[in-house]
């Protein structure tokens, strides 16, 4: 027998199984009359990091302005583009709130489900973020592993 969700959390960042995961959280949140929080994280600090690089070797003292504003503006866009779709698949067919976060997906994910004691957390198996995977590993696992409640991982 199902568990009867009062409130689930659906992570989205884009990718195909995002996308699923959105469909499937719709489908339970039907079936328990469950408030659904669509939620996608910016990590703004590795975009900060990135847009300052070290230089390499010695360089004279030539001031260097990083184009910080637009590729923020550029994510901000890619935010909404990425909720439009998300809240599309979901139209009228469940409540939804979106939630927009600054900050490390894994942290946030797990952050916002502690402090709305969210019931249940959908999200894709793998995301758009092959580099942070590579070098951080993946999202998913570290949400089930830190996460309060029960994780469901759509492939």
């Amino acid at each position: 027998m199902m568990k009867n969700y009062k409130k689930i959390l659906v992570a989205v960042d884009g990718s195909e199984q995002a996308e699923a995961a959105v469909k499937e959280a719709v489908v339970i949140s039907k079936l328990s009359d469950a408030q659904l929080f669509i939620l996608f994280a910016t990590d703004k600090m590795n975009l900060y990091a990135a847009a300052a690089p070290m230089p390499a070797v010695s360089a004279p003292a030539v001031p260097v302005v990083p184009a910080v504003p637009i590729v923020e503006e550029d994510l901000d866009e890619e935010a909404n583009d990425i909720l439009n779709r998300a809240t599309a698949l979901i139209g009228n067919e469940a409540k939804y709130e979106e939630v927009r976060v600054d900050g490390s997906a894994k942290k946030e994910i797990v952050d916002f489900a502690k402090e709305h004691e969210i019931d249940l957390i959908v999200m894709g198996s793998s995301g758009k973020g092959a580099l942070d995977r590579m070098l951080l590993g993946s999202t998913a696992v570290s949400v089930v592993k830190h996460s309060p409640c029960s994780v469901m991982i759509i492939k």
